[in-house]
């Protein structure tokens, strides 16, 4: 475990529950609806601050600053139902192409998120994991998005951050910054190929797992180091779905890996 992070605190917010908001279930993603811009994140602070806002959130992001607005402690009104969860807000103003996220200042903004999300999986034992619809409903823990929550609950029916989220790439780096902040070294290069009988490395495991689990076409697997029975089932399921031959072996070798997303 780490320390919470300790960014600009700019709180208290006029909207908030009460109760105690820990143990830490979930974190939140979210969109403001208002400019990508430094100094954004203030401005959101602010509004949260007054009686008229609709809402609250943990902590708003800009491509420059990270603001705090709601103590972690204490239940924003963010995405219902709001205990045990955080909401972090990104400045995007929800129109315009996907592509925008790969502008300077997203790229810069959706960076400042994931190392804030890092440190707070890490504070709070959250798994560094994107969570389905069907996942929460499950009670299981990780991080997602408000559309995800509303699908889920329906408690509301906000839609953010939008399907052109790069939630693969905001995922990656946050398991790296997760690695940096534990002495760890992120997994790069070239996989190995595993097998049932063969898998004797327990990280390379452990990640192939999380990438079936990201892709929703397996189900939902434990995400240990050991090569088991379910994942040699579930390989042999996601090579059929996606006409990797041969079926019948449930191996991962490089069809499988680059399938899944992985660059090397």
């Amino acid at each position: 475990m780490v320390a919470p992070p300790a960014p600009t605190y700019l709180g208290p917010a006029a909207h908030t529950s009460s109760g105690d908001n820990k143990p830490i279930h979930r974190i939140v993603i979210h969109c403001t609806v208002s400019p990508t811009k430094a100094g954004g994140a203030r401005d959101i602070a602010k509004y949260f601050r007054s009686k008229g806002a609709g809402g609250s959130a943990h902590y708003v992001v800009d491509p420059g600053e990270v603001v705090q607005v709601v103590k972690d402690s204490v239940i924003a009104w963010h995405a219902p139902p709001n205990g045990h969860s955080l909401g972090v807000e990104l400045c995007d103003l929800m129109t315009g192409g996907d592509d925008r996220w790969d502008d300077p200042q997203h790229r810069a903004m959706v960076t400042r998120t994931a190392e804030l999300v890092a440190q707070l999986c890490l504070a709070y034992g959250v798994p560094v994991r994107r969570l389905s619809v069907a996942d929460l409903k499950a009670g299981h823990e990780g991080i997602c998005g408000h559309v995800d929550v509303a699908q889920a609950f329906r408690q509301s029916s906000h839609w953010d951050p939008g399907p052109g989220f790069p939630w693969k790439r905001f995922m990656g780096q946050v398991e790296t910054f997760v690695a940096q902040m534990q002495g760890q070294k992120p997994l790069t290069g070239k996989p190995p190929t595993l097998w049932l009988q063969g898998a004797r490395k327990p990280r390379w495991t452990r990640e192939l797992k999380h990438l079936l689990n990201a892709s929703g076409d397996v189900g939902r697997l434990h995400e240990t180091g050991t090569f088991d029975k379910d994942l040699r089932a579930a390989l042999v399921r996601y090579r059929r779905l996606h006409k990797i031959r041969p079926y019948r072996p449930g191996v991962a070798g490089s069809k499988v890996w680059r399938s899944l997303g992985w660059r090397w």
